[in-house]
């Protein structure tokens, strides 16, 4: 399973300000189950037992800005998306 070699745009949507938590969101109707979120969040975002992505219970979909871009940049099918939230 590799990452395609250029990413897209990140998808984060409004502007950040100081204190802002990064929540991904997963679209499951568009996710196929490639695991490259998984791949680049190890520990944060795992795998159920069909290869789709899953949030651990203590993360609730809860990231830092860069890693929050570089999980919605890479999904193949746009799957992923983030969002500020103060």
């Amino acid at each position: 399973m590799s990452a395609p070699t250029r990413p897209a745009a990140s998808r984060l949507t409004q502007a950040p300000t100081s204190d802002d938590v990064v929540v991904v969101t997963i679209d499951r109707t568009r996710c196929t189950g490639h695991g490259i979120c998984a791949a680049l969040l190890p520990g944060r975002m795992q795998l159920d037992e069909w290869g789709y992505p899953i949030f651990p219970e203590r993360n609730s979909g809860r990231f830092e800005r860069v890693d929050a871009a570089r999980a919605t940049s890479y999904c193949p099918t746009r799957a992923l998306s983030a969002a500020y939230r103060g």
